[in-house]
């Protein structure tokens, strides 16, 4: 999978925004709505767990800001942090880490992990 700047090319992730170095205080530690932040390694995973996500986006973004890590700033937060593997999604809420899941997950087991973290999020509607 190529890059360009940091993005992932030929990847639709309209619905998802890419954070790095240069945005990650603004567009995560900032941002009024919770935030679901994934760190996510171009390994053979890669597509079917952006799939997942991509789910999550339509279904809760208009309550929580989902983003991926883009790769050039993936082992520099990973340290910062002590993320130890990929994939990992965290939720922020009010610029502080709420509740991480290590691991891939399926549609289902990311959506419980995000009402569990944030009860008082809004359920998608129907």
């Amino acid at each position: 999978m190529e890059q360009e700047n940091g993005r992932y090319k030929h990847v639709d992730l309209r619905s998802v925004h890419q954070v790095g170095l240069d945005d990650f205080n603004r567009e995560v530690l900032g941002e009024v709505r919770p935030v679901l932040l994934i760190c996510l390694s171009k390994d053979p995973s890669f597509f079917s767990q952006l799939s997942e996500i991509e789910k999550i986006q339509s279904e809760y973004g208009r309550f929580l800001k989902v983003c991926l890590l883009e790769e050039g700033f993936l082992s520099v937060f990973m340290e910062r942090y002590q993320v130890k593997g990929t994939p990992t999604f965290l939720i922020f809420s009010s610029g502080k880490e709420q509740e991480r899941l290590l691991g891939r997950v399926n549609h289902q087991e990311l959506t419980r992990f995000i009402l569990q973290t944030l009860p008082d999020l809004n359920p998608p509607v129907a």
